[in-house]
């Protein structure tokens, strides 16, 4: 193991708080591995005033002299410069959000220049590392979400070291939607083939003359006579009390007493002589 490995492998960091509840405080760390923040006393950045942090929010490892920061909460979000992440690395002076609370990291990172080789480049860690992944990504249960009650925030993916966020790479046309964009036309294509290029055109209603117009109103205007005859029937006091005597000599008829109806009748028949169902039920 080198000079420079050795030197890396305890780097002493430190987390100050410059907006929130507990704005002003600061948690240096000499030689931790990890350190977790929350509301809950047991965490090593505990930020008991802020109500819109986790009981246990995040976790701050340092893995073969990096940095990372893991988002451990299920309902709320976590932003680092800006942005917001499940797994991010961190670097000098980079801002981490949590809640309402505004963090600032820093690390006493070694001058990995002054025991490499001329030509040599400094080790990379790798940004995504299984171990963290375990904390968070892993997890059965693991559902990030944005914070309830807060802003609206775009979904933002893990950025590693010297490299552009998915966002910023140049959008294309995928597979899928060229095969889609095919169909659609092959379909217009097929439905202007098979139909011939015809429009439906609606079928020529033959033109009515005054004849066949007055042919129809006549039948209207004796329809309506016959109705206005049948109203000035039903208003003579003549008429309903034929129409009376002749349903009690039915119900006497249809009672087999022959007598009584043919008394009924009758009285229809000296009243409306006209009336053809009291002439025959009087016959029968």
């Amino acid at each position: 193991m080198s000079a420079a490995q050795q030197t890396i492998s305890l780097i002493k960091f430190k987390v100050e708080v410059l907006k929130g509840a507990h704005a002003g405080q600061t948690f240096p760390f000499d030689s931790a591995k990890s350190a977790f923040i929350g509301r809950g006393p047991e965490n090593e950045i505990c930020l008991s005033n802020d109500p819109r942090i986790s009981r246990q929010h995040a976790e701050i490892k340092q893995l073969s002299g990096q940095f990372y920061i893991v988002n451990l909460s299920h309902k709320n979000f976590v932003l680092v410069d800006g942005e917001q992440i499940d797994t991010e690395m961190l670097s000098q002076n980079s801002t981490i959000q949590i809640g309402e609370s505004e963090l600032k990291f820093t690390a006493d990172f070694p001058n990995l220049s002054l025991d490499l080789n001329p030509g040599q480049k400094p080790p990379v860690a790798n940004p995504v590392s299984p171990i963290l992944k375990n904390n968070a990504e892993q997890r059965p249960d693991y559902k990030p979400a944005p914070q309830q009650g807060g802003p609206s925030l775009p979904r933002a993916h893990s950025r590693s070291a010297g490299g552009a966020s998915p966002s910023s790479r140049p959008a294309g046309m995928s597979s899928r939607t060229k095969f889609y964009g095919i169909l659609a036309v092959v379909g217009i294509i097929g439905y202007f083939v098979f139909s011939g290029g015809k429009k439906e055109t609606k079928p020529n209603r033959p033109f009515r003359g005054s004849p066949a117009v007055a042919s129809n109103i006549q039948p209207s205007i004796a329809n309506t006579k016959r109705m206005d005859q049948n109203l000035a029937r039903l208003n003579d006091p003549t008429y309903r009390r034929a129409q009376e005597n002749y349903i009690k000599g039915f119900r006497e008829f249809r009672q087999a007493h022959y007598a009584r109806a043919k008394d009924y009748f009758q009285i229809v028949l000296s009243l409306n002589p006209n009336h053809d169902l009291a002439k025959r039920y009087y016959q029968l």
